[in-house]
């Protein structure tokens, strides 16, 4: 019995012990912690971040780094914001965390296109010309060639398949070049479709431009376009309508997946669709054409003189002002003495020479601009579409009106209201948040990116050294217009 009451004793003295050595123990880690902490906080900040960067760095791998070693890689991206802490610590939260994925998507590819621009591999204008090895090369390192399509001219597909090499490690030329080039076709079709241009599979004029642009410039347009993106975050709701100004294309959207699109006509450079956001609050069914005043002194009065009947063959009437009904014979005007202020309002008909088409869209807004149908729907066709004088041009409009008043008609009274020739106005039950946005790079609904041509420049004018953060706001913009008579269109 005393042995055992002795045993237990020594036990519990033991592990009394043993406890006081892990207190001890516990408090002179916890003391060179602090230590270090208080001698090194800024390394264990950016340790920090490194690891929180590198942990969504797993479903963010470019296709050319294979199996990276994405410790490396967060050290990279943390390093190069180290200086601007504010930036830094939004970057792990950036790439995966924002509940937009098409602007997560967007930020992955800026860090991919800022790591190569970085790395040497890809350097804009390294050769005075694009020949076939370097457009393999080229294509490949943006993703449009598989290795399994070509081998690379005189350089082994393994290696590219392992790690890039520097442009200037390229052969210039090889007996297979011919070859070479038309093999590339299926890659240059999918580059060209990405960059909104001619899609030939030809490495002509226009893509040897885009080939030669580098990977600096791809990161600085997707840096400029993230910005851009941000400042529409907090207005997105639902359901949303994008009329993206450069693509020539408008979209709907349902919880960030894209449910409609449609191709577009935009302002062209010298009259241009303006940035902003409002609502479709309601469609005018065969509507009449209240033209503005400056379409009638830059397009209509020139025509008038050059033609006599061109008013009346278009079916336009001219009345004393804009508020009476009585019409002016148009060969009573002295068109050539008019100046300044015009006095008389002119009006298209409805019908078909109409130039709103069979729907307008109304989206209300101080520069009378909206979204309509058009009579000249060839120029769809055309892959520049910066045509119009400021509205937007819908190519299939009726898709766009089932869309809006499926919840408030049935498909057959929906079709009633779009055969009829009758001028009606229907209000939109549920409203559309409509976005006119310019964005010349996006990541679309399959994760592929694209590039549209900066059409006014605007990329260029653009100096904006904000910080990319995850949430930027801009005021949701609902404005009446300027003059409810007034509507302009292309």
């Amino acid at each position: 019995m005393k042995k055992s009451i002795a045993v237990q004793r020594n036990s519990m003295c033991r592990a009394i012990r043993q406890r006081l050595l892990t207190a001890c123990q516990f408090c002179a880690s916890l003391i060179m912690a602090l230590t270090l902490a208080l001698g090194s906080q800024a390394s264990f900040a950016e340790a920090s971040l490194q690891e929180r960067v590198r942990k969504n760095l797993s479903a963010l791998t470019p296709h050319w780094l294979g199996s990276p070693d994405t410790r490396s890689y967060a050290k990279l991206i943390v390093a190069r914001y180290q200086q601007q802490p504010q930036h830094a610590e939004s970057i792990g939260d950036l790439l995966l965390d924002n509940p937009w994925p098409q602007y997560s998507a967007m930020f992955s590819q800026y860090i991919q296109y800022r790591l190569l621009a970085d790395s040497g591999y890809w350097c804009a204008n390294a050769h005075s010309d694009v020949y076939p090895e370097l457009a393999a090369y080229l294509l490949w390192l943006q993703g449009d060639l598989i290795n399994t399509e070509v081998t690379l001219g005189g350089m082994a597909t393994e290696v590219c398949a392992a790690r890039p090499v520097a442009v200037a490690a390229l052969p210039t030329s090889s007996v297979n070049s011919a070859k070479l080039l038309t093999a590339l076709e299926p890659a240059l079709r999918r580059f060209q479709q990405r960059f909104g241009l001619d899609v030939n599979g030809t490495l002509d004029q226009a893509s040897v431009a885009a080939l030669r642009q580098g990977a600096a410039w791809a990161a600085q347009r997707l840096r400029i376009n993230l910005l851009r993106m941000a400042e529409l975050d907090a207005a997105l709701g639902q359901r949303y309508l994008i009329a993206n100004i450069p693509a020539f294309e408008v979209s709907v959207y349902e919880r960030y997946e894209e449910v409609l699109r449609l191709k577009a006509i935009v302002g062209k450079s010298s009259r241009q669709t303006p940035q902003f956001s409002s609502e479709l609050s309601s469609l005018v069914l065969n509507p009449g054409w209240n033209i503005p005043p400056k379409i009638v002194y830059r397009d209509l009065i020139p025509k008038q003189i050059k033609q006599s009947d061109y008013l009346s063959a278009r079916n336009i009437a001219v009345y004393a002002d804009w508020s009476s009904q009585n019409r002016i014979d148009p060969a009573s005007i002295d068109w050539l003495a008019l100046r300044g202020n015009f006095p008389y309002r002119m009006k298209q008909a409805p019908g078909p020479s109409n130039a709103l088409g069979k729907v307008k869209f109304v989206t209300p807004n101080n520069r009378a601009i909206y979204l309509h149908d058009t009579n000249a729907r060839n120029l769809f066709d055309r892959s520049n579409r910066a045509l119009s004088s400021g509205c937007v041009r819908l190519q299939q409009p009726e898709r766009l009106a089932r869309y809006v008043l499926a919840s408030q008609y049935t498909d057959a009274e929906i079709d009633e209201l779009l055969n009829s020739n009758i001028t009606r106005t229907v209000k939109v039950r549920e409203t559309l948040p409509v976005h006119y946005v310019y964005w010349t790079s996006w990541v679309d609904n399959d994760g592929i990116l694209q590039h549209r041509q900066d059409i006014y420049g605007l990329d260029s004018q653009s100096h904006d050294s904000r910080p990319l953060t995850p949430r930027s706001t801009l005021a949701f913009e609902t404005v009446q217009p300027r003059h409810p008579t007034v509507t302009k269109s292309s």
